[in-house]
């Protein structure tokens, strides 16, 4: 990031190589379709351009880019009215959810993808980016704006509900 800052082209081509799958795929997890989620990766390396001096080398550089990434999916849902963060995981990835979020077992992958949709906007997003984007919680809060603290309780809520949710459905 530093050479790209100082104008190397080759070096900004080697961060938008590096990058910009796992940016399409985040844009995927969080509701964009395949064209949608191309705008945003292409609107967030212009974002990058535009903002390199903001970049210190003391702040790691993904959580940089991914606080662009962010506001780029919101600026994107605001001009097509569409709520950020709808996507869940389907087969395969909505079963694997419980296990991987150490909720109780024997839960059909449409249960589990109900349940996180049940979840307030927040609460799923942080899961969304843990789960699925495999952040750690510095970079879920350095991505969203807010204090560590907040991404540990918004994430123990989450778990405690969907934990309640899927108990409760599991008992019926």
């Amino acid at each position: 990031m530093l050479a790209a800052s100082r104008g190397e082209r080759a070096a900004f081509a080697a961060l938008v190589e590096r990058h910009q799958a796992e940016l399409y795929a985040l844009f995927r997890r969080l509701g964009a379709d395949g064209h949608s989620a191309e705008d945003c990766v292409q609107d967030t390396f212009l974002r990058l351009l535009r903002a390199h001096a903001a970049w210190t080398p003391r702040a790691p550089f993904r959580a940089f880019l991914l606080v662009l990434a962010r506001n780029a999916f919101i600026d994107q849902c605001r001009r097509r009215r569409a709520r950020p963060a709808e996507a869940l995981p389907t087969g395969e990835d909505a079963g694997g959810a419980a296990d991987a979020l150490r909720l109780p077992g024997g839960h059909a992958p449409q249960d589990v993808r109900d349940a996180l949709a049940a979840l307030p906007e927040k609460q799923r997003l942080v899961v969304q980016l843990n789960l699925w984007q495999g952040l750690r919680y510095q970079e879920i809060a350095a991505t969203l704006d807010v204090p560590e603290g907040t991404v540990k309780s918004r994430m123990f809520h989450a778990l405690a509900r969907l934990r309640k949710v899927l108990q409760r459905d599991h008992l019926a």
